[in-house]
């Protein structure tokens, strides 16, 4: 497992849903889902992006714990993502790309 994209049929990321995907490098998710569990991307080490879009209002203890390649995490302007990232001390850069990486 390299690279996915979640379908929009699919409204919540479970609790340790792609736990030790050590091979997962990058992921979209979509409009859809509004949560994201516990350590649901930990261990992920070759995660480098994901994009987290402004309908997640929710995000689990240590979702990205151990993801050690992690370059940048993409989301809205003003959405629980960035708070997220600004909260747990992960890089981010927005969606609209206009100020670049913020951290």
């Amino acid at each position: 497992l390299v690279d996915i994209t979640i379908p929009p049929s699919v409204i919540g990321i479970g609790e340790s849903a792609f736990f030790g995907c050590s091979g997962l490098v990058d992921i979209t998710i979509p409009d859809s889902v509004t949560g994201i569990g516990d350590a649901a991307f930990s261990g992920c080490s070759s995660l480098v992006g994901i994009t987290i879009p402004p309908s997640v209002t929710g995000i689990g203890d240590g979702a990205f714990n151990e993801c050690d390649s992690l370059v940048a995490i993409t989301v809205e302007r003003g959405s629980y993502a960035q708070a997220y990232c600004e909260e747990q001390g992960l890089p981010y850069t927005y969606s609209d790309n206009l100020d670049g990486l913020n951290d």
